[in-house]
């Protein structure tokens, strides 16, 4: 995971992303040694990190969410767990998704209030932004998601084509629970393509989100194929899951590597910064979603974007 593309970078970048992941997988954690146990600080810190989770990138949560769900279903099925205690124990983390909603309604109220009183936000408030969150069916179904998003960037930036291909064999060859697990976190990487279709095609910073789960997939899958091998070989078999990556990572490089020091940006900011009182507000025409010049400048901005209309 520290050597997949997707995470290297973004987790060096002033983005929320693995903030995100880390909320999210410290929800998964405490919800699963709840549901196996029964300990009641393990809900407890699951309902702690629920919130924080679903405040922090709700989209991010869902595949984690389910995953906690699934998982105490499967020990009440399997008998792994008392059928009645795991159903009653997965029922119970109806508490920390209450909890976390009722947080999640209350700040996006309180977001899109405040979002209401400008004419530029009000074009992105939640309502606002449910095309662009969720995307389109036929993005769903176009080549675009499927090759463009998911098959040349998603997987090559995560896992890698040949860890996939691992995942595929175990699939194959097990015949065991551990078989159940992969294809369930195969399903669930692909799901969350699905449900926030929009967001992951238009820009890869958001499979972030969901990177984690495919990683887990192909874990579990080399572990598996692995056993019983001669160290040398598992150790060669990894090798070659994880050096494609260094590929992957050459669109990435670039930018790690470049000198920004003579940036126009950083200089603009650094003007403004200079000339511009500490508590007035400067505009900036363009530079779509993007708030580096607000941000070195130390002022507050108003972004006019260039897709806001110009009769407003």
């Amino acid at each position: 995971m520290l050597l997949a593309p997707v995470y290297h970078h973004w987790s060096r970048s002033c983005l929320i992303e693995t903030t995100a992941v880390f909320s999210a997988l410290g929800f998964l954690a405490p919800a699963i040694a709840w549901v196996r146990n029964g300990r009641a600080w393990a809900l407890a810190l699951g309902t702690m990190t629920a919130v924080l989770a679903a405040v922090v990138k709700v989209t991010t949560f869902p595949p984690f969410a389910g995953a906690a769900v699934c998982y105490g279903l499967w020990l009440g099925l399997s008998g792994s767990v008392p059928r009645r205690a795991a159903m009653v124990r997965t029922a119970a983390l109806a508490v920390p998704f209450g909890v976390a909603l009722a947080c999640l309604i209350a700040w996006v109220q309180a977001s899109d209030a405040v979002k209401a009183a400008s004419p530029v936000a009000v074009r992105l408030t939640s309502a606002a932004l449910g095309d662009w969150n969720y995307g389109s069916l036929a993005q769903r179904l176009s080549s675009q998601l499927w090759l463009g998003t998911i098959a040349r960037r998603a997987i090559p930036e995560a896992g890698g084509w040949l860890g996939v291909a691992v995942a595929a064999a175990a699939l194959v060859w097990l015949r065991d629970s551990r078989r159940l697990l992969i294809a369930f976190l195969l399903l669930t990487y692909i799901g969350t393509f699905l449900l926030f279709t929009n967001l992951h095609v238009v820009h890869n910073y958001y499979q972030a989100a969901n990177g984690a789960i495919l990683i887990a997939a192909i874990t579990v899958a080399l572990a598996a194929v692995s056993r019983g091998w001669k160290p040398i070989w598992t150790a060669v078999l990894l090798a070659a899951v994880i050096l494609p990556n260094l590929w992957s990572f050459r669109f990435y490089a670039a930018d790690e590597w470049r000198d920004f020091s003579r940036d126009g940006r950083l200089a603009a900011a650094a003007v403004l910064q200079e000339r511009v009182p500490a508590d007035d507000v400067i505009v900036v025409a363009g530079m779509d979603w993007s708030s580096e010049i607000a941000c070195y400048a130390h002022r507050r901005a108003v972004y006019i974007t260039n897709w806001f209309p110009n009769a407003v």
